[in-house]
């Protein structure tokens, strides 16, 4: 599905082209073009090469015949290689506000952002299933988070154990926690087979009724 904007040209700024496919609802590409239309308003350009944030993806813009192009990350790439379309960030991003959203914690959310980094345990593979993730106070480039395997046999507290890798190589190694690193510092998440557990400064916290998580759950 390929969208071009008509709403920039009155604001002497080139109109966009968003692809993404039917995976993506038109509430959040008609949202897309309204927040980007909001920044163009307040007086911000967009030029070939700006990177722009988008929850916890990252998006760069490209001219193209007189359009502006939006480009998300290939899946798994690293360094990241570049490709035309915003499907997979538009889908992490209603991800991550369904989650937030299922735990009542959307006015607390907070984006761990694609370049920032966190710490995992060198035993946390590609083929892991079930993972404990915690947050705390995020500092400059570090989102804060620590990712490790539910079992582990290692010592977290040995630093020797533990890796530095950014946020966008941890969700393309272990999708499964993606959706969870907008939740605030304070979060505890256990995430084992059959069950997903969320603390928010030790206090449980239960999803909402018919929420994403709740439906997950049954």
């Amino acid at each position: 599905m390929l969208t071009t904007t008509s709403c920039f040209s009155k604001y002497d700024q080139p109109e966009f082209q968003i692809l993404c496919n039917e995976s993506v609802s038109d509430r959040d590409v008609n949202w897309l073009v309204t927040s980007l239309e909001k920044t163009v308003r307040d007086g911000t350009r967009y030029v070939d090469g700006d990177l722009l944030a988008l929850g916890s993806a990252l998006l760069r813009i490209r001219a193209r015949a007189g359009t502006l192009i939006l480009q998300e990350p290939s899946p798994g790439e690293i360094p990241i290689q570049w490709r035309d379309g915003v499907t997979d960030s538009l889908r992490l991003l209603r991800l991550q506000k369904d989650v937030a959203e299922s735990l009542r914690q959307l006015d607390r959310i907070d984006f761990a952002r694609l370049r920032e980094s966190l710490l995992m345990g060198i035993d946390v593979g590609h083929d892991a299933q079930e993972f404990l993730l915690e947050r705390a106070e995020r500092n400059v480039s570090d989102s804060g988070w620590f990712i490790g395997l539910l079992c582990s046999g290692l010592d977290y507290g040995d630093p020797d154990n533990l890796r530095r890798v950014s946020v966008f190589e941890a969700i393309s190694n272990c999708p499964r926690i993606a959706g969870f690193l907008a939740l605030p510092t304070g979060t505890r998440v256990v995430l084992a087979k059959d069950r997903v557990t969320v603390t928010y400064c030790n206090e449980p916290l239960i999803p909402t009724k018919g929420s994403l998580l709740d439906a997950a759950a049954n």
